[in-house]
């Protein structure tokens, strides 16, 4: 199943993003984006918004 939490961990590994790195960036802890690509919390939208504009995504 193609998830947002799916998505957020395949566009980190292409990028070759740690989920450190990435929880820098959005200013949260790695273990929130563990939860995010776990699927056990949805991102926020302004964290989503984020997520695309470092990936180069539309929402």
């Amino acid at each position: 199943m193609n998830t947002i939490g799916n998505n957020i961990k395949q566009y980190r590994e292409y990028n070759s993003i740690t989920q450190k790195e990435l929880s820098d960036y959005l200013a949260c802890s790695r273990e929130m984006i563990r939860y995010y690509e776990n699927n056990t919390r949805v991102p926020s939208v302004h964290i989503l918004n984020k997520i695309s504009d470092l990936f180069g995504i539309d929402l």
